[in-house]
């Protein structure tokens, strides 16, 4: 019955224009944010905001006060010189969200330490210091030891490199080199993904340069502990230059695919990785060339179990989602989010009030707003499933049953330090005999990607 409805809703719903709701600002008091990123800062359960602006050098964070999506006043991290790209991660391994920064102007990559997992930051900690020009840091396991490693691509030194964790308490060492690029072509943006199905951490690049020199390239993680293979070429787009990229499941295959935005020709279009081994076809385009896309993500806006795109465009002030109508990477035609985002310049995805669903957050650097759109579309019938789940017994001595109308995609278990004890995919049990007394987090995520977690109590 209450399936039938729901799809009921769906169907209806989707008819309608009322896709996301009206413009909701965040602040406006940034000079020029290249970056945005979300992550939970104070602990409270809840998403809030990030950003790094070059125009006044600010790396900020913003609190979601009520865990709907009304934020706070801006709270200034510290300054770096052409802040231009964040990240949030646990990178000393308490817990809590710490502050990664790269710069366009100090040629610094720097973090901060969230010192009581509420917002309160120490001072940089340098990790480079000569890496000018970087637009993407990220950061991933990238030697197999299960601390956060660093990657980041320069665009003054044409390198992309990787530093590693070594202590898994964020002290880090030299650069590892994983790519270097030819003089005229720079990394302009990276993402860090498994390309190939083996379990550890490949990198993506878009390569920009002089002579038409536009390359799309991947580089294999050949061991599993950051010694990386020559790139490996997916497009050589000549005249086209790439604005952003990253990596999903287009078409459902539970294979990893690459979706890039362009500034000529196509506007967004993605490459199916053929055989999960990262093997690509030939580009497939999403958006057509009406506009240049600068940034750009992928979800499931519409919650029918696929993932959409969105795109940022910053010569005619749009941002614009694009549905996935078969699942299988055929998209439809724009359809508008707003037309007023003066110089549309970043966008990323984020549950910002609590309900289930991912909304969109983007920098306008025209107008110097970082704004969010609610999605209105009804929660999928699986989503609304996982809200509903149970786990037993609690307290629990060996085996704990998941019960969920859901389809299960996959379960994790967490100490309350925030270390993976366990992963499991598509099962409906969790052995915890072998741990000892205390308090587990239990991560269950369905098809959709829609995760909920649940405090587990172990005798």
């Amino acid at each position: 019955m209450y399936k039938t409805l729901f799809l009921l809703l769906l169907l209806n719903y989707t008819c309608s224009y009322a896709q996301f709701g009206t413009e909701q600002i965040i602040t406006t008091n940034v000079n020029t944010a290249f970056s945005i990123f979300s992550a939970d800062i104070d602990g409270d359960g809840d998403k809030d905001v990030l950003s790094a602006s070059v125009g006044d050098d600010k790396v900020a964070w913003y609190e979601n006060t009520d865990g709907t999506g009304t934020f706070g006043a801006q709270n200034v991290i510290a300054t770096e010189d052409g802040a231009s790209a964040i990240y949030a991660a646990d990178l000393d391994s308490d817990g809590d969200k710490d502050v990664l920064v790269g710069s366009r102007d100090s040629g610094r990559v720097v973090w901060y330490e969230n010192l009581d997992g509420m917002g309160d930051f120490s001072a940089a900690q340098v990790i480079a210091t000569d890496v000018l020009a970087t637009y993407t840091v990220k950061a991933s396991d990238i030697d197999g030891d299960t601390d956060l490693d660093i990657v980041t691509a320069s665009g003054n030194n044409s390198q992309i490199v990787w530093h590693e964790n070594t202590d898994g308490l964020g002290t880090f060492g030299p650069k590892k080199i994983i790519g270097s690029v030819i003089s005229t072509a720079n990394p302009i943006r990276i993402a860090v993904a498994d390309i190939d199905g083996d379990t550890d951490s490949d990198v993506v690049a878009i390569l920009n340069g002089l002579n038409e020199n536009n390359q799309l390239v991947w580089y294999k993680n050949l061991d599993g502990q950051g010694n990386f293979d020559s790139a490996e070429t997916i497009l050589v787009s000549g005249g086209r230059a790439s604005q952003d990229v990253i990596v999903a499941d287009i078409n459902g295959n539970n294979d990893l695919d690459i979706v890039v935005s362009f500034s000529l020709d196509v506007a967004v279009g993605w490459f199916e990785n053929t055989d999960g081994s990262g093997n690509f076809g030939a580009l497939q385009e999403i958006a057509a060339p009406s506009s240049s896309s600068r940034s750009l993500a992928a979800a499931d806006f519409d919650g029918d179990g696929d993932l959409d795109a969105i795109t940022a465009s910053n010569s005619d002030n749009e941002l614009a989602w694009y549905e996935n109508e078969d699942g299988m990477g055929s998209f439809g035609t724009k359809q508008l989010i707003t037309t007023t985002h003066n110089t549309s310049f970043n966008v990323t995805i984020s549950d910002l009030n609590n309900d289930g669903r991912q909304d969109v957050i983007a920098s306008s650097i025209g107008d110097g707003k970082i704004t969010w759109y609610e999605n209105l579309f009804p929660l999928s019938v699986d989503e609304y499933d996982l809200e509903n789940i149970s786990v037993s017994p609690v307290p629990v001595k060996d085996i704990l049953k998941i019960e969920c109308r859901c389809t299960i995609k996959s379960i994790q278990l967490f100490n309350m330090l925030g270390d993976l004890l366990k992963y499991e995919m598509q099962q409906d049990a969790i052995d915890m005999s072998y741990l000892s007394q205390g308090i587990y987090l239990l991560k269950v995520t369905g098809k959709n990607d829609v995760s909920v977690i649940k405090k587990i109590m172990k005798h």
